[in-house]
């Protein structure tokens, strides 16, 4: 009896044990395919894309974030940021123009009408001193951040904003930052767009078009207690905006030196944390981006990847990590989020691990599944008489299926009884066991 009790008890945690593996985070680097520089991604419902965009008119785009495609962009502008809005991707270079927009993230057209609607109107910037000895510098407006909300595309950077309702024609308004640092982030929720600037600034809307100057700041002005022995007094010695994201109600705003705000309309901030450059670099936490995917805040870090419901409570959820001032950029499409930092490309997913190709090339099922009406078709990596073929869904749970095995060495399998999405397709042998992520249209 006591030994039933043994094996059974050993078998319940093995199961629970098996349960936790498959519920864990994982983040896979990807091959992007280009050397060029990523700034940012963004999926599209309809078109079931990632697109990622970067230097030289780099367009690449992915239905899994696994394997990546080159795009014609038609342009060699350094593009700044990508949205899809209107069942449409729209990207903008970083100096204002050229407009892409794309209706299936493979063929784009610049968007010459948009020349017309966007100011480059030079600014003044201030360089650093007292208030009032500071000297100024002129530089040419550029766009850092786009987004598509309430009906409508906006854009910022140091300057202008500008605004569209179709992504195609532009127009230019003002903003109360426009010759100081300008706004480089922006979010919107609670029906009002929320921009921030480099000296932690907020400027606030509710149409795109008229601005308003909210004075929320991180800076410190005078000594700052960080906690013994960090206590600081420099003139100007502040932080900048890394991110800003809505969700669960409020907006949390990422800062260099570990600063982190939230607030519940935009314009009145709760400081979380205070920033300290005089903690050492190694022993703080920078939070690069934030992602809401509609249950938490997903954070990339200089030590971590993190989660969190409200700003306050942070799991770590991977040890992937970027170094400080690194510009990291998130995507989300329901089931799998991609990160994109420079020409590195990520995914990052709860349930299954996926084999990382780098790591173990020998365990990678690396070709083509096809896909024809609701069949998935494959070649079989190996020679066995009698393979075990599985489906995982994202989330770990395997899936009812019936490979039909063919003299040609093929294999076949009906999804008509599958939901759209991302599962892990799985080839064990006696030696050899093979994975490989793909989606189900």
């Amino acid at each position: 009896m006591i030994d039933s009790f043994v094996k059974g008890f050993t078998l319940f945690l093995l199961l629970i044990s098996a349960v936790a593996a498959q519920e864990q985070w994982n983040w896979v680097e990807r091959e992007s395919g280009t050397t060029r520089n990523l700034h940012a991604a963004a999926w599209g419902d309809s078109a079931g894309l990632f697109v990622a965009v970067g230097d030289s008119g780099t367009i690449i785009t992915s239905p899994d974030g696994v394997e990546w495609t080159a795009r014609s962009s038609g342009t060699d502008a350094a593009l700044a940021s990508v949205v899809w809005g209107k069942d449409k991707y729209v990207t903008i270079a970083k100096a204002g123009y050229p407009v892409i927009t794309s209706f299936d993230g493979i063929n784009w057209t610049v968007q010459t009408a948009a020349y017309t609607g966007i100011s480059r109107l030079p600014c003044e910037f201030p360089t650093g001193g007292s208030v009032a000895s500071r000297n100024y510098y002129t530089e040419t407006a550029t766009i850092s951040s786009l987004i598509y909300a309430n009906n409508m595309y906006v854009a910022v950077g140091k300057g202008d904003p500008y605004y569209s309702a179709d992504g195609i024609n532009w127009e230019t308004t003002t903003s109360p930052q426009r010759c100081y640092y300008g706004s480089s982030k922006i979010a919107y929720g609670g029906g009002i767009f929320v921009a921030s600037d480099m000296d932690v600034y907020t400027v606030t809307s509710y149409d795109g078009k008229n601005w308003e100057i909210g004075y929320f700041q991180f800076n410190r002005r005078g000594t700052i207690n960080c906690g013994p022995p960090h206590i600081i007094d420099p003139w100007g010695s502040y932080t900048s905006i890394n991110s800003i994201t809505y969700g669960n109600g409020i907006f949390l705003t990422l800062g260099a030196m570990e600063a982190l705000a939230r607030s519940d309309n935009g314009k009145d901030w709760e400081i979380l944390k205070k920033a300290c450059p005089a903690i050492a670099d190694t022993l703080r936490t920078e939070y690069h981006s934030a992602f809401y995917d509609g249950n938490r805040f997903v954070l990339a870090a200089n030590n971590g990847i993190y989660t969190t419901e409200n700003g306050s409570n942070f799991e770590l959820i991977s040890k992937k990590s970027w170094p400080l001032r690194n510009d990291v950029s998130m995507a989300y499409n329901g089931n799998i989020y991609i990160t994109v930092n420079g020409t590195e490309i990520g995914t990052l997913a709860k349930g299954v691990s996926v084999i990382n190709p780098k790591q173990n090339p020998k365990s990678y099922f690396n070709f083509n599944v096809r896909q024809k009406g609701k069949t998935l078709s494959f070649t079989l990596p190996f020679q066995h008489t009698n393979p075990r073929i599985n489906i995982h869904n994202i989330a770990g749970k395997r899936q009812n299926i019936k490979p039909v095995f063919h003299s040609d060495g093929t294999v076949s399998i009906s999804t008509s009884h599958l939901a759209k999405g991302i599962y892990v397709l799985s080839v064990n042998g006696e030696k050899q066991n093979w994975q490989k992520q793909t989606i189900v249209k």
